[in-house]
Formats: structure tokens, sequence, C-alpha cells
């Protein structure tokens, strides 16, 4: 019963501090874009750095539920490291030691999806824009301000060309 407690204000906390994390980082954005000269809008590269704070206010609630989840992995760690350092603590730099190659390859990996994600940016704003205008989906109109193009055209719609390149950005990173 006290862990059903315990659980319900753990996940009632997390979603408080998720939303406060968000909040809090969109403010932020707001502030910027709000106090940037007015011919920032015109850059591409303005663009792609909103997009991607926007990007990571999306991720705030995993931020927080990461957090969380590191300090009770850090308080177990914490308590295992103490419980072989009392019954051997010849083992304790050989697992120290154990932990080196784990880092190093979620260090690397880090890198990657970063260099992933900044590559990615311009294409995936350009593409999320072109369906929030809606142009070339079958059944609807294209929005005030919009024009229609490419009518009776058999090309494939924008946010379609280069099928798969973002996963080719990505595997090259990897190699």
């Amino acid at each position: 019963m006290i862990l059903g407690i315990a659980g319900v204000v753990l996940r009632e906390q997390q979603r408080m501090l998720s939303e406060l994390t968000s909040r809090y980082a969109q403010d932020r954005i707001l502030d910027v874009t709000c106090a940037v000269e007015l011919a920032a809008f015109d850059e591409p590269e303005f663009h792609d750095r909103v997009a991607r704070a926007q990007a990571g206010v999306m991720r705030a609630p995993q931020m927080v539920f990461g957090l969380q989840g590191l300090g009770r992995s850090m308080a177990g760690a914490i308590g295992a490291g103490v419980a072989l350092l009392t019954v051997a603590p010849l083992l304790v730099p050989v697992a120290l030691l154990a932990l080196i190659p784990g880092w190093l390859a979620n260090h690397h990996r880090g890198r990657a999806f970063y260099h992933f994600g900044f590559v990615m940016t311009p294409r995936d704003r350009e593409r999320g824009y072109l369906a929030s205008l809606r142009l070339g989906c079958p059944g609807t109109r294209p929005g005030p301000g919009t024009r229609k193009t490419g009518a009776g055209s058999t090309e494939a719609p924008p946010w379609r060309s280069h099928p798969g390149s973002g996963i080719r950005v990505f595997r090259s990173r990897r190699s």
C-alpha cells in the first residue's frame, strides 16, 4: 500500500515537473524570438535554431523522467559500490574499469544522434511546413495565401523527396 501511494505521488510530481519544465523552456524560446531583430526571421538558420529548440521542449518530459531515473540508478549504484567495497575492496577498481566501454559507446552514440538531428532540422522543418499547408494531400484544398502547384503532376509531393535520406544520414554517422 505504501509503495502504491509513493508511486502515485511520484507520477504526480513527474507530471507537474514535466509541465513546469516545458512551460519554462517555451517561455525562454518566446523571449528570444521576440527579442531578435526582424531580419533574423529571413534567415533559414534562425528558423532551424528555433525548430531545434522547440524539439527540445517536446523532449522536456523525457528529460525529467530520465533525470529522476538517473537519480534512482545512482542511489542503487552507490549502494552496490559500498557493498562491494565492504565485501571485496579489490574488485572496486575492476568494476569501475568495466564501465569505461559503455561510457565511450554511449558518448559516441550521443554525438551521432546530435549530428543526425542537426543535419535533419532543415529538412524536417520544411517537411513540417509543407504538411501544415496540406499541399498535395488527396481530398484537401490549399489554405489561404497558398497556391496549388503541380496540379496533375506525377511528381511525388515535396515532403516525400529523397526517401530514406534521413536514414542514410544517420547510418553514415554511425560508421
